[in-house]
């Protein structure tokens, strides 16, 4: 398996639930994972990383296009160069909504063909978002669980969101073994 983003390699030697071994576990059960003595070291495997195949690692990403709704906002309005904490699986870090190119239709969910200069609580719109670190995400379409997310600000859910688009990040895997956490995107053409 490869941990990301941290791009470790390392093999999982044994599952438990509840102290019990088991040979296979589903998404969403806490499990205790047993791997490679010494391959891996703290700094290797914290909250944010994901494990999966060596043969399609997830996407590392620090920028990302997403189709948000603004639930509610403490500001009153939204512009481009507004920061918020970011969640997703296990991740939080902060963000920045580097442009918000489109506004959507709340009915017909078309995009504006102007950028809008700000948004207001209960509006859809497409963003770009900035992440202030590495993190492993996916697209929502590829997966679901990788793919939506909140921010929040000042203790209140401002934004409920699916990333519609990933800019992926330059990866280890990519360099050294010519595939891996970039996968195809706009950047990387």
């Amino acid at each position: 398996v490869t941990i990301m983003p941290t791009e470790v390699d390392t093999k999982i030697n044994g599952l438990a639930i509840d102290d019990e071994p088991v040979e296979s576990v589903g998404a969403g059960e806490n499990i205790l994972i047993t791997f490679d003595k010494g391959a891996l070291s703290m700094d290797q495997i914290y909250g944010g990383c994901v494990i999966c195949q060596k043969e399609n690692p997830t996407k590392v990403v620090e920028e990302f296009l997403a189709e948000i709704y603004v639930h509610e906002l403490p500001a009153g309005i939204m512009t481009a160069g507004y920061q918020a904490m970011f969640h997703c699986h296990n991740v939080s870090t902060m963000c920045d909504i580097k442009e918000i190119p489109h506004k959507l239709h709340k009915k017909t969910m078309k995009r504006s063909k102007m950028a809008p200069p700000f948004l207001r609580s209960h509006d859809r719109a497409i963003a770009r978002i900035k992440l202030d670190q590495k993190t492993a995400l996916e697209s929502f379409d590829d997966c679901a669980a990788l793919g939506r997310f909140t921010l929040r600000d000042q203790g209140k859910t401002v934004v409920i969101g699916k990333i519609r688009e990933i800019f992926a990040s330059k990866s280890r895997l990519r360099s050294k073994k010519g595939r891996g956490g970039g996968g195809d995107s706009k950047q990387d053409k």
